[in-house]
């Protein structure tokens, strides 16, 4: 492989007010393992002094020496324009232009790995996973709590059926109301909380059960604080699905999902699930991981387990870890091993897609003050 496209430049390329960005870290790391000479990033404007000087940071912290530069285009149609030979892509833009950018690299058989959803519109993204599919080329979507440890275990006890059938998988999932005003506020009024965040733990229901049917599904929205600032409609998302496993039987999904934390939270993101069984229950904080760091300034909770840059063993610098870098690295991975694109453990396009059509009843649901919508979406012809 000789290059690396990024298309996009933002929050989780290069960082933001809450911390360091995953994508250039992880893709500086993946160069020095498969000897890739130069990233180049794809973006709609130049990018400012201060930008370049936080790329040389991440560059000497790491130790690296491969060539990081940018390449302004109009839109996704100029990507014919480039060398798509030898390469990978990475997308990381907003969710309504996902679906134009994924379709031209895919066209030219280059392997994507793009940011979650897939494209936030059920039938964009089923286009999108019939093209990878058809063309046998890796479309990749990042759900990275796959490789959360915490989820893996999870899915583990799950599988062994230990405590019979499972009846209710709730989520609790919030951030602080400053990120669509302030780090996401260039597009965040053109999604809800649900799609951009909650989407994360609707893929978790096909992580635990990958042939499970999402049927039906009711959302209910409540406004406040972010629309009175001109932000999103809603501060907070409510929603319950029923899913339909192979044995008939439903679990329900519950999920209290929204941008409503105060700016003084003690992290970016709090997650906590809870899963009621037959004859048991597992509770896991995947916020509260026992980091705690506490400042003048505040307390904060620290993932340790998400992204980290730490001391490389080989004395090179710093280096990624972490189940943000996983993804990257796993994706890398897989493309020398075909036999791994079927495996229903990866957050492949084929058995990524139909969370979109999750999505898009949701919104009809948001509409309709929160009554029941059927889910309805194709199957690929796998």
């Amino acid at each position: 492989m000789k290059r690396m496209y990024v298309v996009g430049a933002g929050s989780y390329v290069i960082g933001d007010s809450f911390g360091m960005g995953v994508i250039l870290p992880s893709l500086l790391e993946m160069a020095r393992r498969v000897s890739v000479s130069e990233i180049i990033l794809i973006v709609r404007s130049k990018r400012n002094g201060q930008f370049w000087e936080r790329v040389q940071k991440i560059h000497s912290n790491m130790a690296s020496s491969v060539s990081v530069k940018e390449v302004v285009i109009a839109g996704s149609n100029d990507l014919s324009t480039l060398d798509l030979t030898e390469c990978a892509a990475f997308i990381a833009v907003p969710d309504d232009s996902h679906h134009e950018y994924a379709k031209v690299f895919l066209s030219h058989s280059v392997p994507v790995w793009i940011v979650k959803p897939l494209t936030g519109d059920g039938h964009q993204s089923y286009e999108l996973a019939k093209l990878a599919y058809e063309t046998k080329t890796p479309l990749w979507v990042d759900y990275h709590k796959r490789f959360d440890t915490s989820n893996q275990k999870l899915r583990q006890i799950v599988k062994g059926n230990d405590y019979g059938h499972l009846h209710i998988y709730s989520v609790q999932y919030s951030q602080p109301w400053t990120i669509p005003l302030q780090d996401l506020a260039v597009w965040a009024n053109n999604v809800d909380v649900f799609q951009y965040i909650g989407c994360h733990y609707i893929d978790q229901i096909f992580y635990l059960f990958p042939d499970a049917v999402p049927k039906r599904i009711s959302s209910t929205g409540f406004e406040g604080t972010l629309r009175s600032k001109g932000g999103p409609k809603y501060d907070l998302v409510n929603t319950s699905i029923d899913f339909e496993l192979a044995s008939g039987r439903i679990v329900r999904g519950v999920f209290v999902v929204g941008w409503n934390d105060p700016p003084g939270s003690t992290s970016k993101s709090h997650q906590r699930i809870d899963l009621q069984f037959e004859t048991g229950r597992i509770i896991a904080d995947q916020k509260v991981r026992g980091f705690q760091l506490w400042e003048s300034r505040k307390t904060e909770e620290i993932n340790p387990y998400f992204f980290q840059m730490l001391d490389s063993l080989d004395g090179k610098g710093v280096g990624p870890s972490g189940y943000g870098f996983e993804s990257i690295k796993e994706f890398f991975n897989c493309l020398g091993a075909p036999v791994r694109f079927s495996d229903k453990r990866l957050p492949w396009g084929w058995n990524s897609y139909k969370t979109d059509f999750v999505l898009d009843a949701s919104k009809k649901s948001l509409d309709l003050s929160g009554e029941w919508v059927a889910v309805d979406f194709p199957e690929l012809p796998l």
